[in-house]
């Protein structure tokens, strides 16, 4: 990724969040339950868990693409019937499917089978020690997103085990052909996915917390922040990227292509 300055995600719950076409309207926001851009948001508890140690080998399938002390963010890639070495989970994350994988995750004592279809994304509960295990006929590619201070999906607002998440907002104009809809919120953070269409934008928006985005597709977007300038955000699908609290900004698409992108807020 690089970020230049300018001038200044055993029981199982799915919730339908993404996908279908937006109309040419001249401009539209919706506030309510709109079908646009829904997907699937799941949440799976840990299995029982195991008082066994657990020695940590060195990595060779996994990446560290970012942390602080509020997230870390890591890139698992692995052939096909391969797997990680096992490795402790302490904090609740998300797993992020880029493209369509069908995996299982495997600790001392149980496994969890998974099929995620491409940029779907599961929330699993922390403190399950347990590897990766590709089960499919090519290479997997995954997202995870651990939260430190933990997801609570048990108690979700929306999304997962709660009640269906109702907010997106989309516009189709001349200058503005985007929608955001959002995929899950919990006590600690909000999820949410955004779709930009080439060689248009999204208005002015703030963030009062730091939050994470998530390349679902290459990027190429312009983000002009009040009062601190613009900069350019060039990143491949499966990259982060981290921006702090207190912002009002507006991003840009200025690639050929729909940006596609997750956003983690932290609350």
């Amino acid at each position: 990724m690089h970020f230049s300055a300018g001038s200044a995600r055993n029981h199982v719950i799915m919730q339908p969040i993404f996908g279908a076409t937006m109309k040419p309207v001249l401009l539209l926001f919706c506030l309510v339950g709109c079908a646009l851009g829904q997907g699937k948001a799941n949440f799976t508890h840990s299995p029982t868990k195991t008082p066994q140690p657990i020695v940590e080998a060195r990595e060779p399938h996994t990446t560290q693409l970012f942390s602080n002390g509020q997230a870390r963010v890591v890139r698992i890639d692995l052939e096909a019937n391969t797997s990680t070495e096992t490795a402790r989970h302490p904090h609740d994350f998300i797993l992020v499917s880029l493209g369509d994988n069908d995996f299982e995750l495997a600790g001392p004592a149980n496994s969890v089978p998974m099929s995620l279809k491409n940029e779907e994304t599961q929330v699993i509960t922390g403190d399950w020690p347990h590897k990766v295990v590709n089960k499919a006929s090519h290479p997997l590619h995954l997202l995870e997103i651990e939260v430190v201070k933990g997801i609570a999906p048990e108690r979700a607002v929306c999304g997962l085990n709660g009640a269906s998440c109702i907010s997106s907002r989309f516009a189709y104009n001349d200058n503005e052909k985007y929608v955001t809809s959002l995929l899950f919120e919990t006590a600690t953070i909000k999820v949410g996915k955004v779709e930009i269409d080439p060689n248009s934008g999204m208005p002015e928006h703030g963030h009062t917390s730091a939050h994470l985005m998530v390349a679902l597709t290459d990027e190429h977007l312009t983000n002009s922040v009040v009062g601190q300038g613009s900069a350019v955000i060039e990143c491949h699908q499966g990259e982060a990227q981290w921006f702090g609290g207190d912002i009002v900004h507006k991003l840009t698409n200025q690639g050929t292509d729909r940006a596609r992108f997750l956003t983690v807020e932290w609350k």
